[in-house]
């Protein structure tokens, strides 16, 4: 259960928690560390039912689990630095960062992927570290855990928003996109750039993000990158998809829109993300 492991992330929590005096910030690094968790959990989903994983050694099953749950180590700096009002850390590159200086978890198996399991896949792929990397074996178990981390963050999340739809709604914008809204509007419209974005099957950008619409749309689209056929069955068996849409009609009175983005939605059906 890489108990080593969580009682380090207990450590980070904890000495995030002491740092920060409101409540708000207290409850994120908790949250923070329940996610790590859950993630945790739904790699472990993945590992256990992808074939990839099926035939390898205990080592790097462990060093894949270890990725996995460490992957938000990062977010209890950027945690502390928000609640001092600025952003100071790309949680992605200060968690690995901090494992780099770690020996029990500098393997590059598990920086290289939480460098980067936070940005697009490009980021990854034109990453000196990664192009760099001259054993192909190793160069493929790097790809293959940057991917099962993700897709575990991604199944894990969308998850926890069908059990807590609040939480979704309470962290609807991102970098300010709150204030980028009209607030005479109701925020009940879908910006032009998201709608496209999502119609073509790809992630809808925070910076397009004007509105709640918006966001549920962001959220949908997380299932179009998603790598593995097993991530796409796991939304399937828990019917989180499903459970998704019913959040959107509940805020989203256009059913034309909706009827036209959900047909687009199904069209995907399960197709796994290729870079």
């Amino acid at each position: 259960m890489l108990d080593k492991e969580k009682e380090l992330l207990n450590i980070y929590c904890t000495n995030c928690m002491k740092y920060i005096a409101d409540e708000d910030g207290k409850f994120a690094a908790y949250r923070k560390l329940k996610h790590s968790l859950q993630v945790y959990g739904a790699g472990n989903f993945i590992i256990k039912h992808e074939d990839y994983y099926l035939n390898k050694s205990a080592d790097f099953i462990k060093t894949a689990k270890m990725a996995v749950l460490l992957h938000d180590i990062g977010r209890f700096e950027e945690i502390k630095s928000l609640c001092d009002g600025v952003l100071k850390f790309d949680h992605s590159l200060q968690g690995s960062k901090i494992l780099k200086t770690i020996p029990d978890y500098s393997d590059i198996r598990i920086t290289l992927p939480i460098k980067h399991h936070g940005h697009m896949p490009d980021a990854f792929y034109n990453d000196e570290e990664y192009t760099s990397i001259t054993d192909a074996k190793l160069k493929e178990e790097v790809e293959q855990i940057f991917w099962l981390v993700r897709d575990a963050d991604k199944i894990a999340n969308l998850a926890l928003m069908t059990r807590e739809p609040e939480y979704l709604i309470k962290n609807i914008f991102f970098n300010n996109a709150l204030n980028k809204a009209d607030d005479s509007k109701p925020i009940l419209y879908v910006t032009p750039k998201a709608k496209a974005d999502f119609l073509s099957n790809k992630i809808v950008n925070h910076k397009d993000m004007n509105s709640l619409v918006d966001r549920l749309l962001q959220v949908l689209a997380l299932k179009f990158e998603l790598y593995y056929a097993t991530s796409q069955t796991f939304l399937t068996r828990l019917k989180i998809n499903e459970k998704l849409w019913n959040i959107f009609a509940d805020h989203c009175d256009d059913k034309d829109l909706m009827a036209e983005l959900k047909d687009s939605y199904d069209k995907h059906g399960e197709t796994t993300y290729k870079p």
